[in-house]
């Protein structure tokens, strides 16, 4: 059972813009976008200046048999290679999550070493590029628990590690905060636990099932440099106003459950609207800052497989050009089941 438990947790720590809203219940015509062959696990996404949709290919759901990397889904939605990401030493594998670009065109990507065994060893990795290409990718930040989801605001980057100290009951995460110009290849910062000077807020996640025992997950900052959290097992987004120096002045709980079970991803368009992605209900929600409301703006049932415009499992999302992407990490946890489908589900919100 211990080990039903620990498998079930390793699956869980999964993570543009549009004109308009979507109101609950409207309908949107869907269609699945495949993966190319040999790329599954699909996780963390984020726009690239170039308007390309920049995802991370996991792998961890075949046991890593492909390596792990990042693609790019072009404006006409082709799939691009963009790198084949370093491996840690010690697990032999990369095992990307959440993606952030700076404002230098650099790309961050959270390295979760407990998709290879080695929680504790997890990574920050920065990618390179020139002219458009990527030239290299070194780790930034080392001794990272479980690394998840990125967002970069103002020269900082945070990051949510999304269980230390654990197993436990609650369970303990943290977000972190970097200055990216501090940050060296040659000379990683080395996280030193729940005490390191990098700590930006501290969470505690209370729960009655297994599939919650994930903390702070999604990750998002809104034009105005506040940064919003999400806390995958307790379904709930909290904000945080900053000062100029990047201190917390506020945190609030924006709010906790209503329709969405769980929630990972966070993507905000530019409305406003902040989006999420219910990786445990299978649905897709947004977060209407006017009316202080959740809705549901694509849900599909348990279990799905991804085909024909299904959710299974959506990690996280993306918005361009009127139409949402949502990947679907497609692993075999409560209360999904992998399928042969490995997917991207595009939603026309237009």
């Amino acid at each position: 059972m211990k080990n039903l438990i620990w498998l079930s947790i390793v699956a869980l720590v999964s993570f543009g813009c549009v004109s308009g809203n979507v109101s609950d219940n409207k309908a949107a015509a869907s269609a699945e976008l495949p993966l190319p062959a040999g790329c599954k696990t699909p996780d963390g996404m984020v726009l690239g200046a170039d308007g390309d949709i920049y995802l991370s290919i996991n792998q961890s759901s075949d046991g890593f048999k492909n390596k792990a990397k990042i693609v790019k889904i072009t404006r006409d939605d082709r799939f691009e290679d963009v790198i084949t990401l370093s491996v840690l030493k010690e697990s032999g594998v990369a095992s990307p999550m959440g993606l952030a670009f700076d404002s230098a065109g650099n790309l961050y990507v959270a390295d979760n070493q407990m998709f290879g065994g080695h929680a504790g060893k997890s990574r920050i990795l920065r990618v390179k590029f020139e002219n458009g290409k990527a030239v290299s990718c070194g780790a930034v930040v080392e001794n990272l628990s479980v690394a998840n989801g990125l967002a970069y605001a103002n020269g900082k980057l945070y990051l949510t590690d999304c269980m230390v100290d654990f197993p436990s009951n609650p369970v303990k995460s943290i977000v972190y905060v970097f200055d990216v110009s501090k940050l060296d290849e040659s000379n990683p910062v080395k996280i030193s636990g729940r005490s390191d000077p990098h700590v930006f807020d501290r969470l505690t996640t209370h729960f009655k099932h297994d599939w919650q025992q994930v903390g702070a997950d999604g990750i998002a900052a809104d034009g105005d440099g506040n940064i919003y959290v999400a806390n995958f097992g307790e379904a709930s987004v909290s904000k945080y106003e900053l000062s100029p120096s990047g201190k917390i002045l506020k945190k609030s709980v924006l709010f906790k459950g209503g329709p969405l079970k769980s929630c990972d991803g966070l993507r905000f368009d530019r409305d406003g609207n902040l989006w999420i992605a219910d990786f445990a209900g299978n649905a897709v929600g947004m977060y209407d800052f006017k009316t202080g409301k959740v809705s549901v703006v694509k849900k599909s049932p348990i279990p799905s497989d991804g085909s024909a415009g299904t959710l299974n499992a959506p990690a996280d999302i993306a918005l361009r050009g009127g139409r949402l992407y949502i990947s679907n990490m497609n692993v075999n946890m409560s209360p999904h089941k992998a399928s042969p489908v490995h997917s991207m589900t595009v939603v026309d919100l237009r």
